[in-house]
């Protein structure tokens, strides 16, 4: 598993696969893309600052800190 936040889009990613995205779905702010047999490939979380202030406390240590320095 690989993420990555982008603050310009406030945005964090979060791969597991690298199998070809065959599609997504859409819901608020967050997005999944499946792959063709509809295992999870790719998670976006749109506003992820606000969303990280509500979940900060569940995601591991080394996570909030990269996040949040």
């Amino acid at each position: 598993m690989k993420y990555r936040y982008t603050k310009e889009d406030d945005a964090l990613l979060i791969q597991f696969s690298r199998a070809k995205i065959e599609d997504a779905a859409h819901n608020r702010d967050v997005i999944t893309h499946f792959d063709k047999d509809g295992n999870l490939v790719l998670l976006e979380i749109l506003n992820a600052s606000r969303f990280l202030k509500m979940t900060s406390k569940a995601l591991p240590k080394e996570v909030r800190k990269e996040l949040f320095t």
